[in-house]
């Protein structure tokens, strides 16, 4: 009869618990990025009940106060309403980027396509880009205009919000390209993708 392990039992114990702590922190890690997923979705749902709502305020005339579009009212041009809803989202919320502490939780994209090759969110959070097609990251809403100078009366207006999860990094999608032209699908793209991010125009 004899006490205690040999060495090699003893290695085998060692590598099995390492094995199991591996996958136990591979797990948590999984599930903490997924909780941190699911607030960037809840912070993008509120930012687009905001809109919608301060859209209907505006555009049917109601005298009521509006937190977002409310700037300038139904006479300011898109990008001015891209704007508040950042500032709204960053400095009124104070929300960050789960993901990456430096960034600012949203960004107007169509700033962001003014670099050549890299934007700036901030100076500490670049953006890097494929032509037009901003590269977002992951924890990170896009507010953007299809077209920055119409004002919410035009029919062309259309500011849109999209957040990067489950990626590192979300490349927007060229319209123009996806859709081949085509005038009925540049129309309706973006109601026919609500998950898609559009490439945003310049500021």
């Amino acid at each position: 009869m004899r006490n205690g392990f040999s060495i090699l039992e003893a290695m085998v114990v060692l590598g099995i618990i390492a094995i199991v702590a591996a996958i136990g922190v591979a797990g948590y890690r999984i599930y903490v990025e997924s909780v941190q997923d699911e607030a960037t979705i809840g912070n993008l749902n509120i930012a687009t009940r905001a809109i919608t709502t301060d859209y209907l305020i505006l555009s049917e005339d109601i005298p009521a106060g509006s937190d977002l579009l409310g700037i300038g009212g139904v006479d300011a041009p898109c990008r001015r309403h891209a704007n508040e809803v950042v500032r709204y989202l960053n400095d009124v919320k104070a929300h960050k980027n789960q993901f990456r502490t430096e960034c600012p939780l949203a960004f107007n994209g169509n700033r962001a396509v003014k670099g050549d090759t890299t934007a700036y969110i901030t100076s500490e959070c670049p953006v890097p880009k494929s032509g037009n097609n901003v590269l977002v990251p992951r924890g990170s809403i896009m507010v953007a205009c299809t077209s920055n100078n119409v004002t919410l009366t035009n029919d062309k207006f259309k500011l849109y919000t999209c957040a990067c999860i489950n990626e590192r990094e979300c490349e927007t999608t060229d319209v123009d390209d996806a859709c081949s032209g085509d005038p009925a699908c540049l129309k309706t793209w973006m109601d026919d993708n609500p998950e898609g991010c559009a490439s945003p125009p310049n500021y």
